[in-house]
């Protein structure tokens, strides 16, 4: 009997640390397609204000609101390409020059799990955050997420910053949820 009492203490034993096991947290929650993001992207010493709606991961449509030279303008991303509207015209956009800017911040919304690098929990400005490093073909990037909320505060790379002000999981501004404070 005593066997069988003890046998039946270290299976519940077992089953509560189990339960009690952290949950590893997903780096890329935020990666649920369709979504709608504004934010700032900072490159070259230029704050680049932007709405981005991300419909997949391939597939995208960010439009600028500063600075003035590109006010309105609208970039479409696709697998076939990138086009630039503005007003009632639309080019093609593809030169590999201007469009790897143009294609930078929908791409930080298209990171691969396979490409974590690292993933610790810290506080930044008093807001919990998850930050991951992860390998891309322009090098590392960090990626802070608000540890409550899994969704997505700022971006680091090597020449950019990037700063999310409302994650809306829709590609329309309808129903915004502000980011809290920037890590």
């Amino acid at each position: 009997m005593k066997k069988y009492l003890l046998f039946i203490f270290i299976i519940c034993l077992s089953l509560s640390l189990c339960a009690c096991a952290k949950e590893s947290t997903d780096p890329l929650a935020y990666q649920s397609y369709p979504f709608y993001v504004e934010g700032t992207l900072s490159f070259d010493e230029t704050d680049y204000d932007f709405s981005l709606s991300m419909e997949s991961e391939s597939s995208s449509t960010i439009t600028f609101s500063s600075p003035d030279s590109l006010r309105d303008f609208v970039f479409r991303i696709t697998p076939e390409g990138t086009t630039l509207s503005y007003e009632d015209m639309t080019i093609d956009f593809n030169k590999a020059d201007k469009s790897a800017l143009i294609r930078l911040v929908p791409s930080l919304f298209a990171l691969k799990s396979e490409n974590l690098k690292s993933s610790t929990e810290d506080t930044v400005s008093s807001v919990p955050v998850l930050v991951s490093t992860f390998s891309t073909q322009t090098g590392d990037v960090v990626v802070y997420l608000n540890r409550d909320t899994l969704l997505p505060l700022r971006f680091e790379g090597k020449d950019f910053v990037v700063n999310i002000f409302t994650f809306t999981p829709s590609p329309t501004p309808e129903s915004e949820t502000p980011v809290p404070d920037q890590a």
